[in-house]
């Protein structure tokens, strides 16, 4: 019955976990990082120009308007100013500010597409402003479009962004040549005494001395580290010795 238990309080615990919506915090204005280590989006592989919009594009209602939008940096236009996204309409010769980074915020959902969406909020105006560009995954797509998703009286806007940006980027868990090195070596120094003077001395029944693999190796390495420290002194400081340098013999 416990065993059960258990079992049930373990898959309750995977199902909740699975899927559902993640927090994911910023690390700048175009990138998060999903909890638990579950990777990151980064926009700015999207190659925006600093300064400019990466998007300008009609509305869906009139010819006349049109909408700027840079996901990374900053962009003026008009009166727009410093802005993520600006709506203009030539009509009336307007532009209206639609989004700014300092009101960002990041939604991941993996039970919706997954799906990344970037909430900009501009609860400063009356009535408030609220624009949401949703993330679309073309894995073959080259260059990112922008298209109207919906507008609502001018109080609330919805775009979609498609990119070969298909899901998190995960972390590296890859270990690199020197670190593997730093890992497999002590094991192997450590492996090669032990084992190699535990067969010597319990099977070969020799003395401790002579029980270290290659004790002869050993025994003289501090002497040829000390003669090759002598040699490569007087090679560089020009000093002779009495038969060489480091009792090399001179040839």
């Amino acid at each position: 019955m416990v065993l059960l238990l258990a079992i049930f309080i373990a898959l309750g615990s995977v199902s909740n976990t699975a899927g559902g919506k993640v927090n994911c915090k910023p690390l700048s204005k175009c990138s998060c990082e999903l909890d638990n280590n579950g990777g990151r989006f980064d926009l700015s592989v999207l190659h925006q120009v600093e300064g400019s919009p990466l998007f300008d594009i009609a509305s869906s209602i009139s010819s006349d308007v049109r909408y700027l939008y840079g996901p990374c940096y900053e962009f003026s236009y008009g009166n727009c100013k410093n802005v993520a996204g600006c709506k203009t309409n030539t009509s009336s010769s307007t532009q209206n500010t639609i989004a700014l980074f300092k009101n960002l915020r990041f939604e991941y959902d993996d039970n919706d597409g997954p799906l990344l969406k970037l909430h900009y909020s501009l609860d400063s105006l009356v009535p408030p402003v609220k624009t949401t560009v949703i993330l679309s995954c073309n894995a073959g797509q080259k260059k990112p479009t922008l298209e109207v998703q919906s507008e609502n009286f001018d109080v609330e806007y919805s775009f979609i962004l498609t990119s070969s940006i298909c899901g998190p980027t995960l972390p590296n868990t890859s270990i690199s040549f020197g670190t593997f090195l730093c890992i497999t070596v002590p094991i192997i120094l450590f492996s090669y005494f032990t084992f190699g003077f535990l067969y010597l001395f319990l099977v070969k029944h020799e003395t401790w001395q002579n029980a270290v693999p290659h004790h002869e190796f050993w025994f003289s390495l501090p002497g040829l580290i000390k003669d090759g420290f002598l040699f490569t002194w007087f090679f560089i400081t020009g000093r002779p010795g009495d038969s060489g340098a480091g009792g090399y013999e001179q040839i």
